[in-house]
């Protein structure tokens, strides 16, 4: 038999029911409009027409994210955990901007307030399947940092030796008059972004900049493709550590909560590496 506690933990963590499901998209809604808000009241005609408006649905908007992060505290498995985890810090600062706005007179409209406003856009990586799906990918950009790294630091190399090639090209006749500003006009080509503010205007110095205009879609191509692969890995990863705990069937989409082949709950089993096999433990969202 089930407790209060450990129901309301499966209904909020655990969405399965309709029920929790529409409770999520019901959150996720509020979320959206309020980022609505944000961006329309930043607009003085719409501020000044519709500000009574604005302010009640904030207000809907801020008594629900309390009551919810409230029931989120109260099912948590451990509390204090939940409350210092990222989601738990999001949580509780997304019902701050109200509050604040009147012990303090006048920062309703506050730039700070704003900011901890947009902040609320990070509670729909806590909900439903973006909270797994949002997992997978955390965990492939982590383990794409070390190679990114490695690339970046080799394009300041090549930013620094480009910039410091077209100021001996150019020099100051050409706007070229510093290495700094000719690194500037180096990751602003490589980069595709070309502002033109500063360009070359000799043949050796345009020969050169054509050379780094096709230079640039690698600094694209290469980061994009490094963290595709590892997003590739980590999926089929996760996929073969979806394990069916009553027909033990193997292979499910990385967001399948339900066993294909029985309808059973999907459970998160065992990484079959090269080594043996390795126990992986998926803790609760509100653990994490």
């Amino acid at each position: 038999m089930q407790t209060t506690r450990e129901r309301l933990h499966e209904f909020l963590y655990q969405p399965q029911t309709r029920a929790a499901r529409a409770f999520d998209l019901f959150v996720i809604a509020l979320v959206l409009a309020s980022m609505v808000m944000v961006v329309l009241e930043s607009v003085p005609e719409l501020q000044a027409a519709h500000g009574p408006v604005f302010e009640r649905i904030e207000w809907v908007v801020t008594l629900a994210f309390t009551a919810e992060y409230l029931l989120r505290l109260y099912a948590a498995p451990v509390r204090l955990r939940y409350a210092l985890s990222f989601f738990g810090i999001i949580d509780l600062v997304s019902t701050l901007p109200l509050y604040l706005a009147l012990f303090v007179p006048g920062a309703a409209s506050g730039v700070v307030l704003r900011g901890l406003r947009l902040l609320r856009l990070f509670r729909l990586f806590g909900h439903g399947r973006w909270a797994d799906q949002g997992g997978l990918l955390v965990h492939a950009i982590k383990a794409s940092v070390p190679k990114v790294v490695v690339f970046v630091s080799a394009v300041t190399i090549i930013a620094v030796i480009l910039g410091t090639t077209m100021y001996l090209v150019e020099g100051p006749e050409g706007g070229f008059d510093t290495i700094p500003k000719g690194m500037y006009w180096a990751i602003s080509t490589l980069t595709t972004v070309g502002y033109g503010d500063v360009v070359p205007t000799s043949i050796p110095g345009r020969m050169l900049a054509s050379l780094v205009m096709v230079l640039g879609y690698g600094v694209i191509a290469v980061p994009v493709g490094i963290v595709s692969s590892d997003i590739a890995q980590t999926v089929e990863a996760y996929r073969k550590r979806l394990v069916c705990g009553s027909c033990e069937a193997r292979g499910h989409a990385a967001d399948s909560r339900f066993c294909r082949r029985c309808g059973a709950p999907l459970t998160v089993g065992e990484a079959l590496t090269s080594s043996g096999s390795v126990p992986v433990v998926k803790l609760p969202p509100g653990d994490v």
